[in-house]
């Protein structure tokens, strides 16, 4: 049974493959730093966000990608006292 963890990730996979991209820039706050094109840039406002991921998703497209599979490996950090 999918945790709300998977369920997010999932949500913001079929996002990214419709094209919905405002939906996932809405679940991040501002200013939020990202590596794009090989260099660590902050982005001040949602609209520069889901312009990056449409940068993102442009260059998956025209690489021939066609959809993403979620899998979450790891939810928390294991402390050892």
């Amino acid at each position: 049974m999918p945790n709300k963890i998977d369920k997010l990730f999932q949500h913001l996979i079929l996002c990214f493959e419709n094209g919905n991209l405002i939906e996932i820039a809405n679940k991040f706050s501002v200013p939020t730093p990202i590596y794009l094109e090989g260099r660590l840039v902050v982005l001040k406002t949602v609209q520069k966000l889901e312009d990056a991921i449409s940068t993102y998703r442009n260059s998956l497209l025209v690489a021939g990608w066609a959809r993403s599979t979620v899998r979450v490996i790891a939810q928390s950090i294991i402390h050892n006292p």
